[in-house]
């Protein structure tokens, strides 16, 4: 059973930019190990990726979408007619540093290296929530452990997969063969022929993600935190030193440590800090048909969908979708509709009418791996973003690195393939 660590660093005053997932983890596991803490976000909470996400704690998320596979099939992906990847061409000249980085990244040589480090972050996820979380009983009531279907909807799609899933196993990840006819036994209401499912058995989910971060955010202020619903527009510094944060009202808030947790907003305030990442953003799409709350017991991914189904404590999620486009656009209308078709697809019962629909900002970097290191050149700033789809999976264990790091004790993981300055000429 892990227990949660405590470090002997020099204790102090921390700033966290973000009240996403990743950011509350921060400030919780630095809350927990005698920290000072104070966290900025100016969205409302629970608008953002953190709660608008399929809700899983993935631990099989071992397989990178760098890949040679996945650089061979873009063209056919981009110009498929509702297919799961879409570009926004308007976008295209700003995503040229994330596309010469996720070229480089799907070089047959990187794919070991970078699923050995989604590993380091995935496999122990749910562990490490359970540990943020252990005096905390009202959010770890949230979490279910039963596990998560790979559902194929074709012998092709299957055989395609095993590549992926004897890599999961080697990895550690759990994983058991289903037919179809045990597929239908597990989702009767599955409206669709099937050519049977993995069931990675370790993996589990959050069944209202949104009520995590409040309930989180609501006992790191009654533990003596604080939080500023501001945005954080720049940080003032003096002798390469983080000396404050400055809010879009003009205030300076004095700390004596920053964490940048900003996801896809992060790359700003990075810059501010010599650091300038290929971040970019996958926007994610989700819709949640209420009336349907018992249509699924566990949750499933659909690979050929691009969606994961979740059951939710407010009905079921069907989530996923990527779309590179700029920030400000407004969200596509397409996507949803062929979420809700997909939907149907999978459940022709299910009422898609009424869903409500959602959209947000997923902050990517081109390897799939998260920026996790202190920030080069300011020895009390650090960085923690960048999780893709994988922020709720990765966020306790992230949280518990950056106390590491901070408290100068032995990180839960090796960060090296986290490091900030991985893209630039000196990280090489």
């Amino acid at each position: 059973m892990m227990t949660m660590p405590t470090g002997n660093g020099a204790r102090g005053s921390v700033a966290i930019v973000g009240a996403g997932a990743v950011g509350l983890a921060c400030a919780r596991a630095l809350q927990r190990s005698g920290h000072a803490v104070t966290v900025f976000d100016p969205a409302e909470l629970g608008s953002g990726a953190s709660s608008g996400n399929a809700g899983l704690i993935a631990g099989s998320a071992v397989i990178p979408e760098a890949n040679m596979r996945t650089l061979c099939e873009i063209p056919q992906l981009l110009f498929r007619a509702n297919g799961p990847l879409t570009l926004r061409l308007s976008h295209l000249p700003r995503m040229a540093p994330f596309l010469w980085h996720f070229v480089k990244s799907c070089r047959p040589s990187e794919f070991d290296r970078l699923s050995r480090a989604m590993a380091g972050l995935s496999l122990a996820g749910f562990d490490h929530w359970m540990a943020l979380l252990d005096d905390l009983e009202e959010a770890r009531s949230l979490f279910r452990r039963d596990g998560c279907l790979y559902l194929y909807l074709s012998d092709k799609e299957r055989r395609k997969a095993e590549n992926d899933n004897q890599t999961r196993r080697a990895r550690g990840m759990p994983l058991v063969e289903l037919t179809p006819a045990e597929v239908k036994e597990r989702v009767p209401d599955l409206g669709i022929e099937t050519a049977g499912a993995v069931l990675a058995k370790s993996s589990g989910h959050v069944v209202a993600p949104d009520a995590l971060c409040r309930t989180l955010l609501q006992r790191i202020i009654a533990d003596g935190g604080t939080f500023h619903p501001v945005a954080v527009t720049d940080l003032v510094t003096a002798e390469k030193r983080v000396t404050a944060v400055r809010a879009s009202s003009g205030d300076d808030f004095p700390a004596d440590r920053l964490v940048l947790a900003a996801g896809a907003y992060s790359r700003p305030l990075a810059a501010r800090l010599g650091l300038f990442p290929p971040l970019d953003s996958q926007r994610g799409y989700h819709i949640m048909v209420r009336e349907a709350a018992n249509a699924i017991a566990l949750p499933m991914l659909v690979p050929s969908l691009g969606m994961a189904v979740t059951p939710m404590r407010e009905g079921v999620r069907f989530a996923g979708l990527v779309e590179f486009a700029d920030m400000d656009s407004a969200p596509s209308p397409a996507l949803h509709r062929l979420l809700k078709h997909s939907a149907r697809r999978l459940f022709p019962q299910m009422q898609t009418e009424t869903a409500v629909e959602w959209a947000g900002q997923r902050p990517s970097l081109p390897d799939c791996l998260p920026i996790i290191d202190r920030a080069p050149g300011f020895p009390n700033a650090y960085f923690a973003f960048g999780h893709g789809q994988m922020g709720l999976t990765q966020a306790a264990v992230t949280g518990h690195a950056i106390r590491a790091l901070i408290d100068n004790a032995t990180p839960p993981v090796d960060l090296t393939p986290y490091r900030a300055t991985r893209f630039s000429k000196r990280g090489a």
